[in-house]
């Protein structure tokens, strides 16, 4: 219990209460809150007959006793609807469940306490200024003069905490919601978000806590009022039923969040229209990155979001609406109403449109959107079904990069891969073109390689995976870039079926590739899979590399190297000073072969990115059993060689660092992954339980995580 204020020993004062009335009044509310501010008076209590009662005021709650102390009414200050005082002897304060009205003639400067307290009780919990007028609005004391003075007596307010005091609110909310608190949530943003900065409200960092909707409640209402986080991020998690609603009041409310993703999250067309209505409604909305991708919107919940899009004025950048099941009538719609945006239309970099079906009438409008966006750099559509009979007319300025990965590129009588080179011709500044996964053939990919197509003149990022090629293919591939002037990043991942007698020659015109002094290629991805594998075939390749002189990026990974030609990768590391990222993986890497490449790195002081082979690391752990501990010695030392080549090199890469290939988007910067001894520890106990490191769900994820 606190001291009592000075003004309560005041004989003549009649709000003071008596020691015995004091007392009684601690006993009573000792499992409660400490009582910052007590009095009595005449009160008329919902209606009732008017009598004498205890008003006594905590940090959160106020109460109503009578003279023995005995609660009779409690309420949570969020629960109060208005509050009213035009003269200063009276004060009237309504809340949700009971209204009471004091008359205290004699001590009017207490009605002035009262309202203070209850004043801070709101800027205490919900610090932002911003917030301000909306708890103004509850408080009307006449003249204004008079709510001034009562502002003036509030506590101070304790100091805040982090993250804008975001674990006040969250406790104040959970308290008002009578749910409990989760300390990690609230250690978390007092401790290691203000550390880091993070300003990144991720729910997967909570994914153990097992959140319910009633959890929801509280963080979502914390977050409405928050100024610290600028961006809420929900990605493949398994949100509650009725937890949209929550989100779309945040949303509605928040004037602070930049990026907002909400993907493969189970939002379906009526759930994201909610959402959609609640950013057209926030007049104070600073939205520049939506992601909705995998939700199943169908037609009508795309129709609506490209309806809200349409309606809101700010400067979106970042727009993924890829895999959410629309078809060919709802794209066309969506896509002419975000044409009609002239604000996103000139602000919008990057747009997401992977897994939806365009045809004839969504590839017109797609036309349109790319060539009124006057600063879209990205455009992705990937498995769009896109008829490019009606992108001749693209014409962007703007446009860098293109992925139409997923759509079939053929010679036939559709001729599209004719089409798709026509409709690269006006894209002056077209530096990246991803066309994975296209079925294409020998004859198809000499047309993409022609001399006078768009991808030999200027593309400087070509991504050709998952084609099937074979060795014929790849010859045809490699002696046309092989003076391509301007490629700097190859991706050729799983393309390596069908070993052929031409293999030697393949592996010879891949070498001449990355030693070809007029292409100055610099990033090399070349993953193999159980369809294809180089295993030895690669030998001439990685021994080219001992004198390579641009290759800075390399991903071998999937070979089937084993410790022989992982010897012989050891070998390049001692010698090479060009490669700084590495991707080695599923490789059948033993502990011999990570016993020769730790070895190898004591004399190299370049590598600075390596993605450390995790499946390799899993099977070789199952295998060694308890031999284990001399495997992750041995890994340990070769995280630290690489991280000291990082600090050597001004610390711009580490161990488990994603290198910036454009196979795959960059992994977001601020975001710390784990380290390399938690996830070997990990590792090491999947391992001791005889499961399949293939299929062992952290080893999944960790794959997705580093990918």
């Amino acid at each position: 219990m606190a001291a009592k204020s000075p003004s309560l020993d005041v004989c003549d004062d009649p709000s003071a209460l008596s020691s015995v009335e004091q007392k009684c009044l601690e006993v009573s509310l000792q499992k409660h809150e400490e009582i910052k501010l007590a009095l009595k008076a005449d009160m008329l209590i919902t209606k009732k007959r008017e009598s004498t009662k205890i008003l006594a005021l905590g940090s959160r709650h106020l109460f109503l006793c009578n003279l023995k102390g005995k609660i009779l009414y409690d309420s949570h200050f969020l629960d109060l609807l208005e509050l009213v005082s035009t003269s200063p002897e009276e004060l009237s304060v309504k809340f949700r469940a009971f209204s009471f009205r004091i008359t205290l003639a004699k001590a009017p400067q207490k009605l002035l306490e009262v309202v203070g307290h209850l004043w801070g009780m709101y800027t205490s919990n919900f610090p932002a200024p911003e917030n301000v007028p909306v708890f103004e609005s509850k408080f009307n004391v006449t003249p204004p003069e008079r709510l001034a003075q009562a502002k003036a007596l509030a506590p101070p307010a304790a100091q805040l905490s982090g993250c804008g005091g975001f674990s006040y609110t969250y406790i104040s909310a959970c308290d008002w919601m009578g749910t409990t608190p989760r300390p990690v949530i609230c250690w978390d943003t007092d401790n290691l978000y203000p550390s880091a900065g993070n300003k990144e409200f991720n729910f997967y960092n909570f994914r153990n806590e097992n959140l319910t909707t009633n959890d929801l409640k509280p963080l979502m209402c914390s977050l409405q009022y928050n100024n610290w986080f600028t961006s809420l991020v929900i990605k493949e998690y398994a949100l509650p039923k009725d937890a949209v609603p929550l989100i779309a009041n945040v949303m509605r409310q928040n004037r602070y969040i930049e990026k907002l993703v909400v993907a493969s999250c189970g939002l379906n067309k009526e759930t994201v229209t909610e959402l959609c209505d609640a950013l057209v409604s926030n007049k104070n909305l600073c939205l520049t990155y939506l992601d909705l991708s995998s939700n199943n919107l169908e037609d009508k919940g795309l129709v609506a979001v490209g309806t809200a899009l349409e309606q809101i004025t700010v400067p979106l950048q970042y727009l993924d609406v890829s895999n959410c099941n629309a078809g060919k009538n709802g794209t066309a719609t969506f896509l002419e109403s975000l044409s009609n945006s002239a604000t996103i239309m000139a602000s919008l970099r990057f747009f997401n449109f992977a897994g939806n079906s365009l045809h004839v009438e969504g590839s017109t409008t797609m036309c349109k959107v790319a060539n009124t966006a006057a600063s879209l750099c990205a455009l992705n559509v990937a498995d769009c079904t896109t008829n490019f009979e009606f992108l001749k007319s693209l014409k962007s300025q703007s446009l860098r990069s293109i992925d139409s990965s997923s759509v079939p590129l053929t010679t036939n009588k559709a001729d599209t891969c004719r089409k798709f080179v026509t409709s690269l011709k006006n894209l002056d500044s077209l530096d990246t073109v991803s066309i994975a996964r296209c079925q294409l053939s020998v004859d198809a990919l000499q047309i993409l390689v022609a001399p006078d197509s768009r991808i030999m003149m200027s593309v400087t990022a070509l991504n050709v995976s998952d084609n099937d090629l074979g060795d014929d293919g790849l010859i045809a591939l490699f002696d046309s870039l092989v003076n391509h002037s301007t490629l700097t990043t190859l991706a050729i991942n799983r393309n390596f079926v069908k070993r052929s007698r031409n293999r030697a020659k393949m592996i010879n015109r891949l070498t001449a590739l990355v030693e070809s002094d007029k292409c100055p290629l610099t990033q090399l991805e070349m993953e193999g899979n159980a369809r294809g594998q180089l295993k030895g075939d690669i030998v001439p390749f990685l021994f080219s590399l001992m004198s390579n002189k641009s290759l800075t990026v390399l991903n071998i990974s999937g070979h089937a190297l084993g410790d022989a030609r992982t010897e012989i990768l050891s070998r390049v590391f001692t010698v090479n000073n060009s490669l700084r990222s590495l991707t080695w993986d599923d490789n059948h890497t033993t502990l011999d072969g990570f016993k020769n490449f730790a070895l190898a790195l004591e004399r190299n002081t370049t590598l600075t990115t390596l993605i450390m082979p995790a499946l390799d690391i899993a099977h070789e752990i199952a295998r060694l059993g308890g031999s284990a501990p001399q495997l992750l010695e041995i890994l340990a030392e070769i995280q630290q060689r690489v991280y000291t080549n990082a600090a050597a090199n001004g610390g711009a890469n580490s161990v488990l660092a994603r290198p910036k290939v454009v196979v795959r988007k960059a992994k977001p910067k601020g975001i710390d992954t784990m380290s390399a001894t938690k996830l070997f520890s990990q590792l090491s106990e999947c391992a001791l339980k005889h499961v399949q490191p293939h299929t062992h769900p952290l080893v999944q994820s960790w794959r997705r995580l580093v990918r």
